[in-house]
């Protein structure tokens, strides 16, 4: 009788081990397959970007495709400087809007949201006329706990914003003689 409670008990753990195993799993399963499909509208001034350094492909728009939390995204664009002095370029995002599956706006438009980060790889380099970079810019969905409860429990399902790249206008004193 002693080991049959023995081997009872010892299924009943096993059982109550594979449940909470089989609610880990489950959970992982929705945390690392957690993906937002994204997308972002490029707006210009003084600078025009393209998909490709023959600047045959202007850049209008990006389809970042699906964001997965805690994996970077990352594009290349080449802009050229259609000012007709010397510039530095300013980068900045707005008009974020995050919506859930039923296409309803959860937040929309800030200008950016805390646990959604847009970097680039601009150094500050000045540009002249005519000049062309290349810059990499990476989208990153953090992965905290702040950031995958906000997810879940709005329900987002997409996002897009706005990316903002200006040319700041360099005053060129004319040389003197």
């Amino acid at each position: 009788m002693h080991i049959a409670k023995t081997v009872t008990d010892f299924l009943l753990f096993l059982e109550m081990s594979l449940i909470v195993l089989g609610a880990v799993l489950l959970f992982s399963e929705i945390v690392y397959n957690l993906n937002l499909p994204s997308s972002g509208f490029i707006r210009t001034v003084g600078v025009k970007a393209y998909w490709d350094a023959d600047l045959k492909e202007e850049a209008n728009e990006i389809q970042w495709g699906t964001a997965y939390i805690g994996v970077p995204i990352n594009i290349t664009l080449y802009l050229y400087s259609v000012s007709s002095v010397r510039t530095v370029l300013n980068l900045e995002t707005e008009n974020w809007m995050l919506m859930n599956s039923g296409g309803e706006v959860i937040i929309g438009p800030p200008d950016s949201v805390s646990f959604i980060n847009f970097t680039w790889s601009y150094n500050g380099t000045a540009l002249n006329p005519k000049d062309t970079i290349s810059v990499n810019m990476t989208l990153l969905v953090e992965n905290s706990p702040e950031a995958i409860d906000f997810i879940i429990n709005n329900d987002v399902s997409e996002f897009t914003f706005v990316i903002s790249i200006t040319s700041d206008e360099q005053f060129q004193p004319t040389s003197s003689f």
